[in-house]
């Protein structure tokens, strides 16, 4: 919730609201602890300094304490509400997180114009991501002649021991694919995720086959430098 000091003045309309009666009870103590750090640095002998740098401690302790309590009352009662209203947990999150997408930046057309509409916006991003990615067949293409002996490839599914190296070595904080599984929810219980994926990998080692759905993924957008309306940029 960040530093209270600095973000709480006397203005506490609409705090009540949002946190609840006990969290004008924290507003107050915040009020005792701001007014207890200005003792400690007036005090002008080192005996009271100490006796007031103590008090000022365990203030901040209750504080804190206060904080993280109107915070999880808060998550609870956003919660309620979005079980009682049948909504999503989505706005929920952006509540608590405070993080809102904004708003989709303007791009440009082949020709340079900007792009107003939706529609077009998004047309223009499945263009340029075609042209990036379905490269055109070369007319000669290169001879490439055969291998002399064929190296020894493992074509059978992988063991248990093999799923269980890869799923450790998945780097953490990174975006889920199609399935929305974050790689920590894997690392979570190791043994029931080798059990879960084993069968599977042995059944598409059996098929010779890859699902269509592990061919798939997302594409996100990320502006690298000079003018990002252009989506070569």
């Amino acid at each position: 919730m960040g530093d209270f000091n600095a973000k709480v003045g006397n203005d506490h309309r609409g705090y009540e609201e949002v946190m609840g009666k006990h969290g004008l009870e924290t507003l107050q103590k915040v009020k005792e602890r701001r007014e207890k750090k200005a003792g400690v640095n007036k005090s002008k002998t080192r005996a009271a300094k100490g006796k007031t740098q103590k008090e000022y401690a365990e203030i901040d302790k209750n504080v804190k304490r206060s904080i993280r309590t109107d915070r999880r009352n808060y998550i609870e009662a956003l919660a309620e509400e979005a079980a009682l209203k049948n909504s999503t947990k989505r706005p929920v999150i952006k509540k608590i997180s405070g993080k809102f997408a904004k708003s989709e930046r303007p791009v440009k057309d082949k020709n340079g114009d900007v792009i107003t509409d939706e529609e077009g916006y998004k047309k223009r991003w499945i263009e340029h991501f075609q042209e990036l990615l379905n490269k055109p067949t070369l007319s000669n293409p290169p001879e490439i002649p055969p291998a002399a002996r064929d190296l020894p490839i493992k074509c059978s599914a992988p063991t248990k021991e093999e799923i269980r190296s890869a799923i450790k070595q998945l780097k953490n904080g990174k975006f889920a694919g199609r399935d929305s599984i974050p790689f920590e929810a894997l690392k979570t219980d190791i043994d029931t995720s080798v059990k879960l994926h084993y069968p599977l990998f042995c059944k598409r080692g059996e098929k010779e086959e890859v699902p269509p759905e592990w061919k798939e993924g997302y594409l996100i957008k990320l502006p690298k430098k000079g003018d990002i309306s252009s989506c070569s940029n």
